[in-house]
């Protein structure tokens, strides 16, 4: 069909205003006022109107054809666009959602038609959507405002207007394009006045400016500005806080290399990036330096706010120093992009001018923030710093550096290693906070004493607890967590203190080539904490770690132990008053953040998850009509979330915190939500379709119609799994269908398929069947295996977590449970015993917080760390 963009332009010129019409003299005429004629109604409605005009909602030509000068207003000369608004503003206390919606749709679709680019190349595919968002539109508001009969007889004209020859193409055309040109001279005339606002705008700015800024000669023809400093007196108490730096100065110091190479780099470069720690004297130093030059102290200024460079000039100043600019103990985003925006006139105004414009600049920093700031707001004016030592002793660890302070160069794994670390430090928080205090003193004396030492005990006795209780004293930013040998390598030392090694024989099993690759590390590992550059902590199996010293040797890094006999954990006492109380609080539409607890016995010996505190944050949206109903739910790359709100026809964005972001409305009710990649991700809904949506605009674009229900769907290697009640379809991501992979032959002759999941090496799918179990198939569609458990006989919800197990959760059961890879064997069971439903439609693995999430009605959603 090569007239495919004409059709679809005679259904919105011709067919979609005559039905808008008919809807607005039907509420028209039912109105409070007494209707009895359109220009006398139009009369009563004039304030409004010219209301929807100053406020930009309707065009003045579109007034004047409401209101015209000579004669009376002809509706047959109302477009799409005017129809809408009119209809929507006048009458919206009388539309339903459902109505509300359609209208809008139309008024979509027409945008969307008059802004493609390449009109003459409408794929089949395209026509098929938009002639059927149209057709849904248009065929429901018939039916529900006017009855089966109209419906009938609008839905003969849509289908000639689809198929049939068109006569009156050349008027419908016209009419299109007269109304784009008319949208883009309204355009321009805004733009006009908005250009003249800025002109005028501008002016002002520049008047404005020019009156207090001072001109002075730069190193080109141009001129350079300053702002005017309106009071000296700030001027003279920076210059005061610099001489008493420097009267409160010692006169020895044993750090002439570092002095010397300041003063060698200010004589050089006119500038100085100084780093050091807490107990290096870095700031005595540096101001030694200054001493020792023929600087007049008069014209030195100390800075510790990057704002005040603005009131720095050549005029005034021959010297400025800045005490810790990027923050004082950690780092400060706020003082760090403020003094960022300076870098460049301060490496400017350190170059040659004739002797008289260059200023000399020192900044004094810490290792740990100046790498944050290289790795935020990296600049050539960091390029080259002068660190400063300070002896390692046993009171201060943590004084760790290499002789050169430039920033490691790193590949995305490197950036990985601090994120898995910061995950891995927050998981083990809590816990290492109820670690028993003898036990902890025992292990804080050790790892003093040698700055390294090995925590050693059977499993599940609290070894990473008691590493992570450890690593509490220093910031996070100064710890890195080893995930394997190799990782090594990657260590900064110009930032990282204390390098934790967890399980290293063997987390899971003993791994003898993991323990020799290990070992060689460990010799590299223990020459740098020789020389006070890094400490370390390592954990292992009490079995484990004998092996390793009995086949290989007791490694010197290991020689410094302190074994656990017992679990080193101290259980608090659930507060089941406090969780009650939150419940009440908060009732619906929120979202629950459930802290892992172990309190309760253990059933048949599996371990037990539990709540002991509770925090809700809201996630309403504010369009939203009904309590919502997540039924889907899926992470995105970046951390964020997409929940599918059954009730409220919509996918909600949450950020990491799962508070919402934005909202994508759709067409209609999600049953399941997932992500496949290049920003995109696909729902399953109600009406047999799939819909694409953008993640990043949380808009639509592309609407799949199937021949059977789409009750849920995944996503794995390229290609999407979707169900119905009883079969699993594989389809491409374009959203062609490729076969049908499996089929219920059970003999219950009435299979419910909920959700589904792969396994992350795809050989593995596993279905929430919610009459019969947890099915799992392999890739070719043969069933392996089916669980059931009589504790969860309604399991709807299924997903995959970070080790490879299989979760699943039930509607009413109020439990959900840790299942093996293969679909078979019972590993765990996580409950509520505050009285909570905590299961429902759906349950998935947060990757990032590696924490269980479970949603179901009532717009609550458990979060378990496990």
């Amino acid at each position: 069909m090569s007239d495919k963009y004409y059709r679809l332009i005679c259904f919105v010129v011709n067919l979609c205003p005559e039905l808008l019409r008919d809807i607005f003299l039907k509420h028209a005429k039912s109105d409070d006022t007494t209707y009895t004629t359109l220009p006398t109604y139009l009369a009563t409605k004039n304030s409004e109107i010219k209301k929807m005009l100053e406020q930009r909602q309707i065009r003045e030509d579109q007034f004047f054809v409401l209101y015209p000068v000579q004669g009376n207003t002809d509706e047959s000369d109302w477009d799409v666009s005017l129809l809408v608004t009119l209809i929507i503003r006048l009458f919206k206390a009388k539309l339903s959602p459902v109505e509300k919606y359609y209208i809008n749709e139309i008024r979509e679709v027409r945008n969307d038609l008059q802004h493609l680019p390449d009109t003459a190349r409408l794929s089949d595919d395209d026509f098929d959507t938009y002639w059927g968002r149209l057709e849904t539109a248009t065929t429901t508001l018939a039916k529900q405002i006017f009855g089966l009969t109209y419906e009938t007889s609008f839905k003969k004209k849509s289908s000639y207007t689809k198929t049939n020859h068109l006569p009156d193409l050349g008027d419908h055309l016209r009419v299109w394009y007269e109304e784009i040109i008319k949208q883009l001279s309204y355009k321009f005339e805004n733009f006009t006045e908005t250009l003249k606002d800025i002109s005028t705008d501008t002016r002002s700015t520049t008047s404005l400016m020019q009156s207090v800024t001072i001109a002075e000669p730069g190193n080109s023809e141009n001129k350079r500005h300053r702002l005017r400093v309106p009071d000296s007196s700030v001027l003279s108490h920076l210059q005061v806080r610099f001489e008493k730096s420097i009267n409160a100065l010692q006169d020895c110091f044993s750090a002439s290399r570092e002095i010397l190479e300041i003063q060698r780099t200010l004589k050089e470069k006119h500038y100085a990036v100084i780093a050091g720690t807490y107990n290096s004297q870095c700031s005595e130093i540096a101001l030694a330096a200054v001493k020792g030059m023929s600087y007049n102290h008069k014209r030195c200024v100390e800075i510790h706010r990057p704002s005040d460079w603005r009131l720095i000039s050549p005029e005034d100043v021959d010297l400025v120093i800045f005490r810790d600019p990027f923050g004082s103990t950690s780092y400060d985003e706020s003082k760090a992009s403020s003094m960022a925006e300076n870098f460049d006139s301060m490496l400017q105004i350190t170059k040659e001018n004739g002797g008289d414009e260059t200023i000399h600049i020192v900044i004094i920093t810490d290792f740990t923030v100046l790498g944050e700031v290289k790795q935020r707001h990296d600049h050539d004016i960091l390029e080259d710093v002068v660190n400063v030592f300070g002896a390692a002793t046993e009171e201060h660890p943590a004084d760790l550096t290499l002789e050169s302070g430039r920033q490691v160069s790193c590949f995305s794994s490197t950036h990985n290693l601090p994120v898995m670390t910061k995950y891995f430090l927050d998981q083990y928080k809590s816990s290492s906070e109820l670690v028993k205090r003898d036990i902890l003193q025992t292990a804080r004396d050790t790892f003093k004493k040698n700055k390294s030492v090995v925590i050693a005990g059977p499993k599940r006795c609290g070894k990473t607890s008691v590493a992570v209780a450890l690593a509490s004293s220093y910031k996070p930013s100064e710890c890195l967590l080893l995930t394997g040998p190799s990782d090594v390598k990657k260590i900064d030392f110009s930032r990282e203190c204390l390098i934790i090694i967890d399980e290293f024989a063997g987390k899971y099993r003993y791994d003898e080539n993991v323990v020799y690759n290990w070992y060689e590390m460990f010799d590299l590992l223990n020459t740098v904490l020789s020389n006070g550059k890094i400490n370390v902590v390592a954990t292992s199996e009490t079995s484990k770690l004998e092996r390793c010293c009995e086949e290989i040797n007791i490694h010197p890094l290991l020689e410094h132990r302190v074994d656990l006999t017992e679990n080193c954990i101290v259980l608090k006492r659930k507060i089941k008053t406090e969780v009650h109380e939150n419940s009440k609080r908060f009732k619906s539409n929120s979202v629950k953040i459930l802290q892992s607890g172990s309190s309760i016995s253990r059933a048949k010996k599996l371990p037990v998850w539990s709540a002991d505190a509770m925090q809700t944050d809201n996630i309403r949206a504010t369009g939203d009509r009904r309590a919502c109903y997540i039924k889907g739910a899926c992470m995105l790359p970046s951390g964020k979330m997409l929940i599918a709100d059954w009730e409220n026809k919509n996918i909600k964005k949450l950020d990491d915190k799962y508070m919402l972001i934005s909202v994508c409305n759709l067409s209609d009710c999600p049953y399941s939500i997932c992500y496949i990649g290049n920003n995109k991700a696909v729902a399953a809904l109600r009406g047999k379709q799939l819909q694409f949506v953008d993640v990043r605009e949380m808009t639509r674009t592309k609407t799949m119609k199937t021949n059977h229900l789409c009750k849920g769907l995944t996503y794995h290697d390229n290609q999407l799994y979707v169900i119905d009640h009883k079969s699993v379809y594989v389809y491409s991501t374009s959203g062609k269908m490729l076969r049908v992979l499996f089929t219920c032959t059970s003999q219950n002759p009435n299979p419910d398929f909920r959700h589904l999941e792969v396994s992350y090496d795809g050989s593995k799918i596993y279905i929430a069947n919610f009459s019969e179990g947890l099915v799992t198939i392999d890739s070719s569609g043969k069933t392996l295996y089916t669980f059931t458990d009589s504790k969860l006989p309604d399991i709807c919800g299924v997903c995959v977590d970070g080790a490879g197990h299989v979760l699943v959760c039930g509607q009413l059961s109020k439990i959900a449970l840790k299942i093996s890879g293969n679909g078979k064997q019972k590993l765990g069971i996580i409950c509520n015993q505050s009285g909570d439903a905590i299961c429902g439609d759906t349950i998935f693995f947060d990757k990032r917080n590696v924490a269980l999430v479970t949603a179901g009605k009532s717009c609550n959603m458990s979060v378990f760390k496990l």
